[in-house]
């Protein structure tokens, strides 16, 4: 899943500062979305900040699911 804005670019030591905030114990924003994926997905789960002149983008991926179906949910 990627979520982007085309804002202005963040500085790397912007970038890390979130990077750590976000993996932080913390019970807002980014954080909180990070804690609960992990406790879903333990280390299964990739979710990371990039940044570019074009904007800002947010990376989730999640582990496959095999033999989903719609009906599960």
């Amino acid at each position: 899943m990627l979520l982007g804005n085309n804002g202005k670019q963040m500085e790397e030591t912007q970038l890390r500062a979130l990077r750590i905030r976000m993996r932080g114990n913390t019970s807002h924003g980014m954080s909180m979305v990070y804690q609960k994926l992990q406790n879903c997905y333990g280390d299964q789960f990739v979710m990371d900040i990039r940044s570019s002149e074009k904007g800002t983008e947010v990376i989730t991926m999640f582990p496959s699911v095999k033999n989903w179906h719609k009906e599960d949910l």
